[in-house]
């Protein structure tokens, strides 16, 4: 019992004293903030921290700032140890690596130069990095893509770039060049991005019917500086077909027209009244013709010849084939062909083709496709004039032909026996 009292007695001092040194740091915060008001000072304002200001001597929680020498240490120690070749856990940990991860990192630092990428990407590292964790990460891709390791077709142009990407890093120079140019780079994205939403902004107002001043311009974007030099060039400086001569004109300036003939063509209207824009596209245009006519050309003509060269060879294999006499040995081939019973039924099958064609034919050519007798006659029309004698002669009987019927002639009848020695007389 006394033991616990004495316990209760000690834990009352403690909280006794843990509230006297509150309230001596409260009387001390109240003395602080209140010394330096008056009647023309203002109230000072509150740490920035909010916490109550310790006392002097006493000692701040927290982490303590190493000294500046062991941080200058640290550093050389850093920078030591990046010299040199690289260490053995990064060469262990290297050779661990699969053939497919060595070709993936050749094949994505060949496609971050392919990119436009910089050194910080190629290495895959931030512009916050030191140089010891570039070091570090240079060895650990340099030994992945080496060319000795690295199965990419392309793993010596991956090792390069890897090694530029870390020269350029370890030079000061080079290095505050790239991270300008990437800061640029952010700020240029940054401006791209709130350009595309006040546009997207002035789109709207615009279908709303509440445009602002400055809508149209940015809507439509600024002009292009060769747009607006173009017709300032165009009207100030003369085409060399209208500068004037280093001798001059020798001959009358205002007889030329009336005793020289000028043709206008196109090629001559362009020259005068194209832009310098105009020309360029003009220029670029008839150089790509002459490099089609060049090298386009000449590979179609080629396949022109060649196409003909192919219908010549048929039409001669068809000549051939039609007209040429055929050698004995193709004549005994054919002969032995027929003999054997293939030949016999393929002979038999064409007479059989030619019969029906044959009789296709003497159908189709009837009177506008009537039906035939079956014999395979085609039909004839018949003839009144032919047709009645039913294949005899003809009946009709000409004048000789009646005087030959009736005796030759009127001696027959009229003339007197010659082997009687006289004729008939009427008187």
């Amino acid at each position: 019992m006394a033991a616990a009292k004495a316990a209760a007695a000690a834990v009352a001092d403690a909280a006794a004293a843990a509230a006297a040194m509150a309230a001596d740091d409260m009387d001390d915060t109240v003395a602080v903030l209140t010394t330096s008001i008056g009647p023309t000072a203002r109230p000072a304002s509150a740490p920035a921290s909010w916490e109550l200001p310790t006392r002097a001597g006493k000692r701040t929680l927290g982490p303590m700032v190493p000294p500046r020498a062991m941080l200058e240490a640290a550093a050389a120690e850093m920078a030591l140890e990046a010299a040199g070749p690289a260490p053995p856990e990064i060469v262990e940990e290297v050779e661990l690596t699969g053939a497919a991860a060595r070709e993936a990192a050749a094949k994505r630092v060949l496609k971050t130069a392919a990119n436009a990428g910089d050194a910080y990407d190629i290495l895959n590292v931030s512009p916050e990095d030191v140089a010891g964790v570039v070091k570090k990460a240079f060895w650990k891709l340099s030994l992945m893509v080496h060319p000795d390791k690295c199965d990419h077709p392309h793993a010596a142009d991956a090792f390069d770039l890897v090694k530029k990407a870390h020269t350029c890093l370890a030079d000061p120079s080079e290095r505050s060049i790239i991270d300008g140019a990437r800061e640029e780079r952010t700020h240029r994205e940054g401006f791209n991005e709130w350009l595309a939403e006040e546009r997207q902004k002035a789109a709207w107002r615009k279908l709303q019917g509440e445009p602002l001043p400055g809508d149209d311009d940015l809507l439509n974007g600024p002009e292009q500086a060769e747009e607006q030099e173009g017709r300032g060039e165009w009207m100030t400086v003369l085409p060399k077909q209208m500068k004037p001569k280093a001798g001059g004109h020798t001959t009358s300036v205002t007889s030329f027209a009336a005793k020289t003939f000028v043709e206008r063509d196109a090629a001559t209207i362009a020259d005068w009244t194209d832009t310098p824009k105009d020309q360029a596209t003009r220029e670029a245009r008839l150089f790509l013709a002459a490099q089609e006519e060049r090298y386009a050309l000449p590979a179609v003509q080629a396949a022109a010849q060649a196409a003909t060269a192919k219908e010549h060879e048929v039409l001669v294999d068809d000549f051939n084939q039609k007209r040429r006499a055929r050698t004995l040995l193709e004549q005994h081939q054919e002969r032995q062909e027929k003999e054997t019973k293939a030949g016999k039924a393929r002979e038999k099958a064409e007479r059989k083709a030619k019969r029906q064609k044959t009789k296709d034919a003497g159908d189709a050519g009837g009177a506008g496709g009537d039906a035939v007798d079956g014999t395979g006659w085609a039909y004839k029309p018949w003839n009144r004039e032919t047709d009645l004698e039913a294949g005899r002669g003809s009946s009709a009987i000409t004048p000789d032909d009646m005087l030959k019927k009736a005796g030759g002639d009127l001696k027959g009848r009229f003339g007197g026996n010659k082997s009687t020695g006289g004729g008939r007389n009427f008187l």
